[in-house]
């Protein structure tokens, strides 16, 4: 049997000792007064604020569920990296405020679905450049404005079908030079009034080509009736 150093951490019942990795019976034929010197030390220990060095890494199993008025303010240097398993489901109350220097780089799976009362409001230094599988569907709501400089260049594949209510009113230089196979068919109702410098003459929904052609064979039928009489 291991031989238990003296100050080892102990658990609740006095059975079992922490070697670093797992749970150790205590020897019960050892000296009681080391053993009361051990448990006097140990009770001491769990009244000292919380430290690695003192009380070991941080588990739940061994000092309960994470609390910072019994395990003082979360730090990863002082409770190990954050990780729901050990820490529980992230909360600012909790845990401070999320910033990727404390509890790591955002991810839904760890940190919980993106939620700007959690996780304050994004930003791609923050909370890494945007992605619908990390961020969820670009929303104004939760993610702010439409700004490449926030949230990247225009894609439909990453923000969504162009949608003024969610993208902002289209500008080129938000949203890129207009191209159907980003932007989607030109529609007023959603890329605007028609303008030949922002749109392309290409996508014109009358151009001046049709309007020309219609007046001359207008024309040219009048005179043909008028020929006739």
């Amino acid at each position: 049997m291991t031989t238990m150093p003296q100050g080892a951490q102990l658990s609740e019942d006095g059975n079992y000792w922490w070697d670093g990795s797992d749970w150790q019976a205590v020897d019960q034929n050892s000296n009681s007064n080391e053993s009361e010197s051990d448990e006097t030390q140990s009770n001491d220990q769990s009244n000292e604020p919380y430290h690695p060095d003192t009380h070991g890494q941080f588990h739940p199993q061994s000092h309960g569920e994470f609390d910072p008025g019994k395990h003082g303010e979360y730090h990863n240097s002082t409770h190990g990296d954050f990780h729901p398993e050990v820490h529980g489901q992230y909360s600012p109350d909790k845990h401070g405020p999320y910033h990727p220097e404390s509890h790591g780089d955002y991810h839904p799976q760890t940190h919980g679905e993106y939620d700007p009362n959690t996780h304050g409001p994004y930003h791609p230094q923050v909370h890494g450049q945007y992605h619908p599988e990390t961020h969820g569907q670009l929303d104004p709501n939760k993610h702010g404005s439409y700004h490449p400089e926030t949230h990247g260049q225009y894609h439909p594949q990453i923000h969504g079908q162009f949608d003024p209510n969610v993208h902002g009113n289209y500008d080129p230089q938000l949203h890129g030079q207009f191209d159907v196979q980003i932007h989607g068919e030109f529609n007023e109702n959603v890329h605007g009034t028609f303008d030949e410098n922002l749109h392309g003459a290409e996508n014109n929904p009358n151009p001046p080509s049709d309007n020309l052609n219609s007046e001359t064979e207008s024309n040219e039928n009048e005179s043909e009736t008028e020929n006739n009489n």
